[in-house]
């Protein structure tokens, strides 16, 4: 071997040494937040392979708040190359006497039992059921919601989590429905066992909330966004249609009481006015005469007279 190579070599090897150290001590920093994130926030359960969780000083020890996979990171940690991150680190806190932190989070992390699965969490779907049920009578006029529907809703994932946007149409459509329902009926056993007046409760009034309308077929929710459309034209737009690809921050648009999100309002105008020879507009048109809506008449002709904006010209 040459001396250049040689050389090369050895920076190498040093640069592979420095990098194994590096991340045994990033590893050391993570065990003990994550061990404090388990006590604190998780009631002393290991988080499943999907949980997240906000930690501070998580990439580097003055970094802030960042959203972090905690329950793929223990997984990679304990698990991948037959425990080999996890067996360093565990060898560092027993020969170092200044990592008694690490160790003291490592004691306590190997007693805690892990969390059940998502589709077997009977104790956090039912939470979920009381917060479901919540968010229907207060955001959703007591209609359940459809299956692409979201919502940004506390402590889904735990009790202590804060606000989160969850797929709840998702959520309550595989709830009531895969397996025949089993998890439904896992959540009524255990109310009913175990006198959980709040989950029987919440699961009653469920079973009287009717179905919210397919978007294609709600009326009422189209009506109410010509109106929301008609005046985003008006105000943002200079009184020009939007075009196929373009979006907005709109408040109000999946039901009245929603927050502001991003609306593919010139997807929503096409498909509104053109596909199945623009039925849903016929719809909307027929019920605004009939029930007298005028402001959704005043929308709908506001927006008949207006021109279609230019395409935007593409740049070399």
């Amino acid at each position: 071997m040459c001396a250049t190579c040689a050389l090369r070599s050895g920076h190498s090897g040093r640069d592979r040494i420095d990098l194994a150290f590096k991340r045994r001590m990033e590893d050391t920093r993570k065990v003990v937040i994550f061990a404090k994130h388990v006590a604190e926030k998780c009631d002393g359960k290991l988080p499943r392979k999907t949980d997240c969780a906000e930690l501070e000083g998580w990439d580097h020890e003055s970094a802030g708040a960042a959203r972090v996979q905690v329950g793929r990171w223990w997984y990679n940690f304990t698990t991948k190359d037959d425990g080999a991150r996890k067996r360093r680190v565990v060898e560092a806190a027993a020969r170092d006497d200044d990592t008694a932190k690490t160790r003291e989070a490592l004691q306590y992390l190997a007693t805690c039992e892990k969390r059940n699965h998502s589709q077997s969490d009977v104790e956090g779907d039912s939470r979920r059921v009381r917060i479901f049920a919540k968010h229907v009578q207060e955001n959703c006029d007591g209609k359940l919601p459809r299956k692409t529907d979201c919502a940004e809703l506390e402590g889904w994932d735990h009790e202590s989590a804060g606000a989160a946007r969850v797929q709840v149409g998702q959520w309550w459509y595989n709830f009531t429905t895969k397996d025949d329902g089993a998890r439904k009926k896992r959540v009524v056993e255990a109310a009913a066992r175990d006198d959980e007046a709040k989950t029987r409760a919440a699961l009653q009034y469920l079973a009287t909330c009717e179905k919210r309308n397919d978007s294609k077929l709600d009326v009422e929710g189209d009506s109410r966004r010509v109106r929301i459309l008609a005046k985003h034209v008006a105000e943002k737009c200079d009184g020009k249609l939007p075009r196929a690809h373009d979006c907005a921050e709109l408040e109000g648009w999946d039901h009245e009481s929603a927050w502001a999100e991003r609306v593919r309002v010139g997807h929503w105008w096409y498909d509104f006015t053109t596909k199945n020879d623009g039925a849903r507009k016929k719809r909307v048109v027929e019920a605004a005469a009939r029930d007298d809506e005028a402001k959704t008449q005043e929308a709908l002709q506001y927006l008949a007279t207006r021109p279609q904006r230019d395409k935007k010209k593409r740049s070399r």
